[in-house]
């Protein structure tokens, strides 16, 4: 088994077969699956990059909704991604360990210290070969490879920051239990979490921002998502001396819903709604007909709005219906050309 291109963990890679750029996929045990071609992989040199840019990309890697595609022309993005807070690191874990061990009661498989030796593994290994590790089929079981997934799912550096997270944080705020269980607590928190956007009355979209986009959100997301009854929140348009990532993550940490137009393919769209839908919220898909047949693979299966611009207000009209039958009606009503709660 060779080594991820991202994190030096663990991964099953293969070339896509007949593609002329050399197209890498690659299913690595802590990032997830992802695409990434041969340039980008040289310029991003993993021996290269600090625990945190790792941490950063490994975590929006596996946080997304749609296969991952990582390109050379979005590199600079990759490499100053924002770093989640150590309360969204928290909250992330135990939301994912409720999705493992569902049924409350159930005592969580605590074997966090085959993290820390894999860990090691990987960098004993990377000093040796001074690059690119290759494991073997012998050592350490398929349920000790599948914890490496923790790191990205809670977006720690290293097992360290992991173990500090569970030790400290979950289980001293009484989140988890001293013998792994999901206290009572737990569950309330992660119920909050899932259910936090409830009273919100703002919808929150994820687009490109691109210029040639404006005339989708001015006529059809922005009076549609009103015409249902709440405010429509894209961040790019507020006022504001916050990073507009940390705005991002706000935004749909507090709205009720999320609409996501994927037209264009921008890596951060298909992130918001991943995001989105690990706390729980819905997400309402949209794309530009051009768009609809190049859609990443693992997105199709949900009931895109499909809008042309030659028919933008019966767009407008079919967002509506759908957050209407998908959330239902907000409190927010007209008035003339303004807004009231």
């Amino acid at each position: 088994m060779k080594s991820c291109p991202i994190c030096r963990c663990p991964a099953k890679e293969e070339y896509l077969p007949h593609d002329p750029d050399n197209v890498l996929v690659v299913a690595c045990a802590r990032c997830g699956s992802f695409k990434a071609d041969e340039e980008f992989c040289r310029d991003w040199n993993a021996s290269e990059r600090t625990e945190l840019e790792i941490a950063n990309l490994s975590a929006w890697i596996r946080r997304r909704t749609g296969f991952a595609e990582l390109r050379l022309a979005d590199m600079e993005e990759y490499r100053t991604l924002r770093t989640p807070t150590v309360v969204e690191k928290a909250d992330a874990l135990i939301v994912a360990l409720a999705k493992e061990f569902p049924i409350p009661g159930r005592r969580i498989d605590n074997a966090w210290e085959y993290v820390d030796s894999l860990h090691a593994q990987v960098s004993e290994k990377l000093g040796r070969s001074g690059g690119r590790a290759q494991f073997g089929a012998t050592g350490p079981g398929e349920r000790s490879w599948e914890l490496l997934r923790y790191l990205s799912i809670a977006g720690v550096a290293n097992p360290d920051e992991l173990r500090w997270l569970i030790d400290t944080y979950l289980r001293k705020e009484e989140l988890l239990t001293t013998n792994f269980q999901i206290s009572p607590k737990g569950w309330q928190r992660i119920e909050q979490l899932r259910t936090g956007g409830i009273e919100s009355r703002s919808g929150f979209v994820a687009m490109n921002f691109a210029p040639e986009f404006t005339v989708l959100f001015e006529q059809v997301l922005k009076p549609g998502i009103e015409a249902a009854g709440y405010h429509a929140n894209r961040v790019d348009q507020k006022p504001s001396n916050q990073r507009i990532d940390d705005e991002i993550i706000a935004g749909i940490r507090e709205c009720r819903f999320v609409v996501a137009d994927a037209s264009g393919h921008r890596p951060n769209v298909y992130y918001e709604a991943g995001y989105a839908k690990g706390l729980g919220r819905d997400v309402i898909w949209m794309v530009e007909e051009k768009d609809r047949a190049t859609l990443h693979f693992d997105t199709r299966q949900y009931p895109y709005i499909t809008w042309k611009r030659d028919a933008l207000p019966e767009a407008c009209k079919a967002l509506e219906m759908r957050i209407a039958a998908t959330i239902g009606r907000g409190p927010v009503r007209r008035n003339g050309e303004s807004l009231r709660g």
